[in-house]
């Protein structure tokens, strides 16, 4: 093929893929962006790696919040076996949470030490719940929509 001949399907491509990007807006989730505010603001403050890792814990804390609200608004809306299915799943993430974090400490702080390795490590135990949280409330938002 010459280059003659490749012009006209990456030009195709280039036209396909621009018309996708203009009409794609990503999801903004409003808790996300309020707790990511606060993570930030704390960072601000204190950026030292104490710091962050303790903005770290806070905005876990508030995922954590935000993953029992939709946890229990769920649980309002499921029937009796849903309920069952869905308590089942949830003791098992969190079974699978605290072996994820047992594995971070093991792992990435006891093996490296660096102050770096700290802010990873606590930055992954955020990622953990606040994924979690997110999924359930895209669970909520599926089942509740009209």
């Amino acid at each position: 093929m010459n280059k003659k001949q490749l012009i006209l399907p990456i030009l195709i491509l280039f036209l396909a893929i621009s018309a996708f990007a203009q009409d794609y807006k990503p999801i903004v989730d409003e808790d996300k962006q309020k707790i990511d505010k606060f993570m930030d603001d704390l960072i601000d403050r204190d950026s030292t790696t104490t710091g962050i890792s303790n903005a770290h814990s806070a905005a876990e804390e508030k995922w954590d919040i935000v993953l029992n609200k939709y946890y229990k608004l769920l649980m309002g809306i499921l029937d009796k076996e849903g309920q069952k299915r869905f308590k089942e799943a949830q003791l098992a993430w969190i079974k699978y949470r605290d072996a994820e974090i047992e594995n971070i400490y093991t792992n990435l702080l006891k093996a490296s030490g660096g102050s770096s390795q700290i802010n990873m490590a606590s930055a992954e135990i955020l990622g953990l719940t606040e994924d979690r949280a997110l999924k359930l409330k895209e669970y909520y938002n599926l089942l509740t929509e009209d």
